[in-house]
């Protein structure tokens, strides 16, 4: 597998600049931050079937930042409060919950903002494919920055992370964390029902209830949760510097927040 040298993305002063990436199955995100500067000055965002095909479409692959954090989004996932870890291992919640899986390595992350654990059984391909380009790469569960940040929205909004065919949710009461999921969805039917039934199991009137997207932009998604919900907001958040259209926007809302 070749690195991509004929579209490589050249920087001045490397040595200042931080790269962040969110993958979840074939969706891909990447900023680049100047630490020095505070500000973004570069974005690349598109799908991808294989790591061949990954591997010709950014410009970023053998660029030594000085550091990279890549959000991993994986359905098997499950949260562990610290209290609990004292009285048994945190792997066998993942396997209680996930089953046994193969080819994938079990990780961890603390989640100190909600007392927590995040286990998540991650693709071995992915992170050894990011491993090998980044030597200096920190893996995380992209729901480890999705409930961080938005640990602080009111009791009345449910936030939504979408990816092709897969979605996080979450939701807070109080500041306190009551509800983080991940769903498969093969239809926009299939994930309005998923969104009301969860509304519902959290007491939450629709008619009374914002959702707040993130992830994978779908007009058509949106469309049809504003017919059964208040209404609907995203990232309105705009990298200094960079021209994103504005539909894109709600793919970098993970990565935007530093």
């Amino acid at each position: 597998m070749k690195d991509n040298k004929q579209n490589k993305a050249t920087f001045d002063n490397i040595e200042n600049l931080s790269l962040t990436i969110e993958v979840g199955f074939s969706d891909y995100s990447a900023l680049v931050f100047d630490e020095v500067k505070k500000k973004f000055i570069h974005s690349e965002s598109f799908s991808f079937t294989s790591f061949d095909d990954f591997t010709e479409k950014t410009s970023l692959i053998g660029t030594n930042f000085r550091d990279v954090k890549i959000y991993v989004f994986t359905p098997d996932f499950t949260l562990v409060p610290n209290a609990l870890t004292e009285n048994g291992s945190t792997e066998d919640f993942l396997r209680l919950t996930c089953g046994e899986k193969n080819h994938a390595s079990t990780r961890y992350d603390a989640l100190n903002i909600v007392n927590a654990i995040i286990a998540y059984f991650a693709d071995e391909k992915l992170i050894s494919f990011f491993s090998k380009h980044y030597n200096n790469a920190q893996f995380f569960h992209a729901a480890t920055k999705f409930i961080s940040e938005n640990k602080y929205n009111d009791n009345s909004i449910l936030n939504l992370h979408l990816y092709n065919n897969h979605f996080m949710v979450c939701y807070f009461k109080d500041k306190n964390l009551q509800f983080a999921n991940g769903f498969e969805y093969n239809h926009f039917n299939d994930l309005i029902y998923l969104l009301l039934f969860t509304a519902k199991s959290l007491d939450l009137t629709p008619s009374e209830t914002t959702v707040n997207i993130s992830g994978h932009y779908n007009p058509n998604v949106e469309q049809h949760i504003v017919k059964y919900f208040k209404a609907t907001t995203h990232s309105e958040k705009i990298a200094d510097g960079l021209d994103i259209k504005s539909e894109l926007l709600p793919r970098f809302s993970l990565l935007l927040n530093r």
